[in-house]
């Protein structure tokens, strides 16, 4: 096997400056941040300058770098070496990719361009150099006009601008740089000076700041993995881009994208990250929240990372005793900060409070991004909700194909794909999943796989979307079971009556369901994604696998026939649901029902059955509903909790004790 190429470059930043007042001050900053993140940095020493011409090692320094950060100093075209450093950066720049990045500091970037002051005093210098050979001397002309051309270019380019100037008391005091009649100095101000900053930030420690971002930002261009293929991204993140430049630079918004899962929130919130975290002051991308406590460990680890990426910070640097010290500091730092911030996975209002639990803890225009599938913890802040949805068909296709077809490039037909998108409903996660099932199979197997993904998911698939059963209450979840089970595409009104008799249900919680992203209300009728609706019932399944009369709920006829006609029915059976298209013929034996003493409601429509002897229902009954069962095979003393009896197509009440 071959080894893994090595990259071109040894460095990941060289550092070019002038003398040793930035050598100790700006360029000891910079150096400092740079090695404290791992950035690997070329800073040459005193003993790589000695002599007048460039050492090859400094030449091979700038060619093994991917960055180089020139620190325009006011004395920085007096260094004949400083000049030739320069120009070997603008040459690789051209050949070699090299990133250019010009910090121009306590100098206008018209004088690097265009010398007039400083850089033309150092220039004329240079010109009047006395040289007595003729071919020499023309050399050195040729090799300042190099200079001047290399030093057009670099200052032609965009960079961080900083000043430093004080009016002085004194006329006599010596400027570095006249302008307006001000003094202008970079040290050591005399007492009774007014010091003054300008350009684009308030103090040193803002230009530090900046330039350690913009060159972690070039190095990891787009930081986050989003997906092998890409499908339909560029049009939803371009959607979102839109949507934010509509809205007010001054306030701090939060925006939820919400989902049941295996919608691609998360490749959604990655793909949004690296198109657009550049344009902020710091960004962060904070995931594996989910089922994360407040006052915990892990809370102070997730706040740390976040405050490490908002700060370009190691973790180990950020020192946090508890989460309310690390919500106070997120606010601190970031208060003043326009930041972009993704919480991945958020399924409690706990997370949200530790790590953004205001927008005043973040600077004007700030943007917050929070994936869930719980609208409740949305809804809850204020969030504006963005739907994730499904892919449109000729993306899911797309999706589909690329995942199936493996590194062998195999043609699928058309009607397997159709079968695909039938199974996974276009979800992405289910795209994926069916698609490496079948890339890694031959030919030969794809019906067949399309057979065991239709009868059970993959267990991945599973885990993702059990996320938002997992975090409901007991009797929630006994609510969605009996919805996936049974009532996909009932109608709403019908399923709440059924439920609230067998007093399991009030409205509110058929609400949370659907904005956990569970189930959907479609114009009053309940729907369940597949995906999800198998999730169910494979929940009920792993009740017992080896025998159905332990499960708590029956939904297929053999199994329903089963239980019936044997009278093997168990104290587990709570609910007993049949509706086939076509009519359906099942015999029960005399005890069917004696055994089920904890079954709740029984719905049996378009089912025939020839049975006469008499039908002693279970005592906890609340729901009995088969029309086209005799009344004469009932037992006429109705249970005690009996609420709806349904036979030969007429309805009986019986009243309810308030």
């Amino acid at each position: 096997m071959a080894s893994p190429s090595q990259p071109d470059w040894i460095y990941e930043v060289f550092l070019s400056f002038r003398g040793p007042e930035s050598r100790h001050a700006i360029i000891s900053h910079i150096y400092r941040d740079l090695d404290r993140r791992g950035i690997y940095t070329f800073k040459d020493d005193e003993k790589l300058k000695q002599g007048e011409p460039v050492s090859q090692a400094l030449i091979e320094a700038i060619e093994k770098s991917r960055i180089a950060v020139i620190i325009f100093t006011p004395d920085f075209a007096s260094s004949a070496w400083c000049l030739k450093e320069v120009a070997e950066i603008m040459e690789c720049k051209k050949t070699k990719n090299l990133i250019v990045l010009p910090v121009f500091y306590c100098v206008d970037p018209n004088e690097v361009r265009n010398p007039r002051n400083e850089y033309k005093v150092a220039f004329d210098k240079h010109d009047e150099k006395p040289i007595k050979d003729p071919e020499d001397a023309k050399k050195w002309k040729e090799e300042v006009e190099k200079w001047k051309k290399a030093l057009e270019d670099a200052g032609s380019l965009y960079g961080s601008e900083f000043n430093v100037w004080a009016v002085a008391e004194s006329p006599q005091e010596t400027p570095i740089h006249s302008k307006s009649g001000e003094s202008r100095v970079k040290k050591n101000f005399r007492k009774g000076t007014s010091i003054q900053t300008g350009g684009q930030f308030k103090n040193e420690a803002e230009l530090v700041e900046s330039i350690v971002r913009e060159i972690w930002i070039q190095l990891n261009p787009t930081p986050l993995h989003v997906a092998k293929f890409p499908v339909g991204l560029v049009s939803q993140v371009d959607k979102l881009i839109s949507k934010l430049k509509k809205e007010s630079e001054e306030e701090v918004l939060i925006i939820g994208f919400c989902s049941m899962g295996g919608m691609g929130k998360t490749t959604l919130a990655r793909a949004f990250y690296n198109s657009i975290f550049k344009d902020f002051e710091g960004s962060a991308y904070v995931d594996d929240i989910r089922g994360t406590l407040p006052q915990t460990e892990k809370m102070v680890l997730l706040q740390k990372n976040l405050l490490s990426q908002m700060l370009t910070m190691r973790k180990e640097e950020i020192l946090l005793n508890s989460d309310a010290e690390g919500s106070r500091l997120i606010k601190d730092r970031l208060c003043r900060k326009r930041v972009f911030l993704i919480l991945d996975g958020v399924d409690d209002m706990g997370q949200i409070n530790s790590l953004a639990d205001r927008r005043d803890w973040f600077g004007k225009g700030s943007r917050i991004i929070i994936t869930t599938t719980d609208e409740n913890l949305l809804n809850a802040i204020g969030a504006d909700i963005h739907k994730v949805k499904r892919l449109g068909d000729p993306e899911a296709r797309e999706l589909f194909r690329k995942h199936a077809s493996g590194s062998r490039n195999r043609i699928i037909k058309g009607d397997l794909v159709d079968r695909a998108l039938q199974h996974t409903r276009c979800v992405p996660l289910a795209l994926e999943v069916l698609g490496r099932a079948f890339a890694s199979s031959e030919e030969n197997e794809w019906k067949s796989k399309l057979d065991d993904f239709a009868e059970s998911s993959d267990q991945s698939i599973n885990k993702v979307l059990r996320i938002s059963y997992d975090a409901l209450d007991y009797k929630k979840q006994q609510i969605f079971l009996h919805i996936a089970c049974f009532f996909n595409g009932w109608s709403r009104r019908y399923v709440e009556g059924v439920l609230k008799n067998c007093e399991l249900l009030v409205e509110t919680e058929v609400n949370d369901l659907i904005r956990r992203s569970l189930i959907m209300d479609e114009n009053g009728t309940l729907r369940v994604h597949d995906l999800i609706e198998l999730m169910g019932k494979n929940i009920v399944v792993g009740e017992c696998h080896g025998d159905v009369a332990k499960r708590s709920r029956l939904w297929r006829l053999m199994d329903i026939r089963n239980v019936l006609s044997r009278d093997v029915g168990t104290y587990a059976v709570e609910a007993i649901v049949l509706a086939p298209l076509e009519p359906e013929k099942i015999e029960i034996c005399s005890d069917a029902f004696q055994k089920l003493e904890n079954l709740r409601f029984l719905i049996m429509i378009n089912v025939q059955t020839d049975f006469r002897d008499p039908i002693y229902l279970p005592r906890e009954l609340r729901w009995f509903e088969w029309p086209e069962c005799p009344a004469s095979c009932l037992k006429l003393t109705y249970p005690d909790n009996l609420a709806v009896l349904a036979v030969r197509r007429r309805l009986f009440k019986e009243p309810r004790e308030p």
